[in-house]
């Protein structure tokens, strides 16, 4: 039936206390006063968007084979619009858990449901997620009505809010779970007992592009007019894509997801040999965004996993730079130790000051790219912000890719003198790696203080 105009529509409406001076409060009024706050509150969250405003960095916590893993206090918006904050640093067991529950939809933090508690169990990859919890502490004398000043029970004294760690198992085995293109590469190599620094490396990478959506993202484009023709429009149901997504969609009809919008996702990582290895936040780590149905490629949310493939990708190597170096020379082939490549990627070069890097025709041994040309420092910024929309380059397609020295990461090193407010220390050598994607920005140039600088136009580049 349609509703007339001016008349107020309040169905399912935030409800609150109406005060006035002589009314009989309960317990129940005043609670329902404070859950009215929490929606409101809600309700900016979700204003907000969604992700991790700071701190919630995961590792493994220290110790020949660790079965912990250590996250750093901090603070994130969870999809439901609450705050999730961690206000202590805490080593989490990954093989010990009490009984797994879902937080109340109700906005109260309190448990509702029980659900199968998750350890690590098995070689596998798990995700780790954080929610709100409540506790409540000490006790608080309760007088019955009529019974004049005496007190005849307690009840709870405080309600104290925090953070519940819980796991959820990434099965590639799911189809619902990982897209065709990347099922039998995840599969071959988990299912491997022994594996080289080279498939290790490539099991990290393809696991952090399967959480990323990369696959999806890099088939976006081909749907759009589609999507555009479906009406879909900045106030639209956000596309669905990626595992987590299949995650918060019930398997079957009158079951609970295995993700809520109470979760927040922190890392990924696997358990093999009794222990935890290749631990990786920016996987499913995600900074502070907002969700929408605006056209796939130009969301939000796909900024955020732009920036996250670039800041998974500088973690990777940087992990490789500190446990695979062979002497000063990082002896890593591009396309032996990754599938996938952000739009833009720095990796080290070998160097006099002891910090492990590549030699860049070893390193790209194989593949086709163009010679390294020097750029200028200011065009690198816009680059990696325009990366950030970029797909991310499937090696195996053979996408063309530029490289770029940085004329003042050179300078600082071969002419100090030149560089203003120089630092004390060479800064380390680097190498960028771009998408043929993206603009150019080594273009034709003559340095009139350093020839080395200089490059002519290559006539492939048009």
């Amino acid at each position: 039936m349609a509703r007339s105009l001016n008349t107020p529509i309040t169905d399912e409406g935030l409800t609150s206390v109406r005060f006035f001076n002589g009314r009989v409060l309960s317990s129940a009024d005043l609670e329902a006063e404070q859950q009215a706050q929490r929606r409101r509150r809600a309700q900016l969250g979700r204003a907000q968007g969604t992700g991790i405003v700071n701190g919630l960095r995961v590792q493994a916590a220290p110790g020949a084979a660790p079965t912990a893993l250590r996250v750093t206090k901090g603070l994130a918006i969870n999809r439901a619009g609450h705050p999730v904050e961690l206000f202590v640093n805490v080593e989490v067991s990954v093989v010990d858990a009490a009984i797994d529950i879902v937080p109340s939809t109700s906005g109260d933090f309190m448990a509702c449901e029980a659900l199968p508690s998750v350890t690590a169990t098995g070689t596998g990859v798990y995700l780790l997620v954080a929610c709100p919890a409540t506790e409540r502490r000490e006790q608080a004398p309760r007088v019955a009505m009529g019974d004049g000043d005496r007190a005849g029970s307690c009840g709870p004294k405080y309600q104290v809010e925090g953070v519940r760690f819980r796991l959820v198992h990434l099965d590639p085995s799911d189809d619902r779970l990982v897209p065709e293109v990347l099922r039998e590469p995840i599969r071959d190599l988990m299912a491997q007992s022994s594996l080289s620094p080279a498939a290790r490396s490539c099991r990290r990478n393809l696991l952090a592009h399967w959480c990323l959506g990369t696959a999806e993202a890099r088939r976006a484009p081909a749907n759009l007019y589609e999507r555009l023709h479906l009406g879909a429009s900045p106030e639209a149901e956000p596309p669905h894509y990626g595992p987590l997504d299949a995650l918060r969609t019930p398997e079957q009809e009158g079951t609970h997801p295995l993700l809520t919008p109470h979760d927040v996702p922190l890392a990924i990582f696997v358990w093999e040999d009794d222990r935890v290895t290749t631990v990786d936040m920016w996987a499913v780590r995600r900074r502070m965004h907002r969700l929408s149905g605006a056209p796939e490629p130009a969301t939000d949310r796909r900024r955020a996993e732009g920036e996250a493939a670039f800041w998974q990708f500088q973690a990777h190597v940087a992990g490789l730079a500190q446990h695979e170096p062979s002497g000063d020379l990082l002896d890593v082939r591009l396309t032996d130790y990754f599938r996938f490549l952000p739009a833009v990627g720095l990796v080290p070069l070998v160097n006099s000051e002891g910090t492990p890097g590549v030699q860049p025709e070893m390193f790209m041994a194989g593949y086709p790219a163009r010679s390294p040309v020097v750029a200028e420092g200011p065009r690198v910024a816009p680059l990696i912000a325009h990366a950030a929309w970029t797909p991310a380059v499937d090696l195996t397609q053979e996408t063309a890719l530029r490289l770029y020295r940085i004329r003042e990461n050179a300078a600082a090193r071969s002419q100090p003198a030149t560089v203003p407010e120089r630092p004390t220390a060479p800064p380390i050598p680097y190498l960028m790696l771009a998408s043929g994607y993206l603009p150019r920005i080594g273009d034709a140039r003559y340095d009139l203080a350093h020839w080395d600088f200089a490059h002519y136009p290559d006539p492939a580049d048009g």
